[in-house]
């Protein structure tokens, strides 16, 4: 799917780093897909807009009111890594 996203560099510390993606258009997810993604070890749905997946060390948070994505744990600190994590939950 091709998506296009802003990517912000939050923080970094040893050879980690956190990055926001923020979409160039409007985007919505559909949370009920993300949530069946074979490979998740956990899934937390705390409220309708407002969607968090763990896949080994690396946490996603999805908000829907503005479709941004919060990456964590990225490994190696790159903004393409990010990205391709993202890719691999939204595909």
């Amino acid at each position: 799917m091709d998506r296009k996203f802003k990517i912000k560099a939050v923080c970094h510390k040893g050879g980690i780093g956190n990055y926001k993606l923020i979409p160039e258009e409007p985007i919505e997810f559909d949370f009920d897909k993300i949530m069946k993604k074979e490979g998740l070890d956990e899934v937390k749905k705390p409220t309708d807009l407002i969607l968090i997946v763990r896949k080994g060390d690396v946490t996603m948070v999805f908000s829907k009111r503005k479709g941004t994505i919060m990456v964590e744990n990225v490994v190696p600190d790159t903004p393409e890594r990010a990205m391709e994590l993202v890719n691999e939950i939204l595909d």
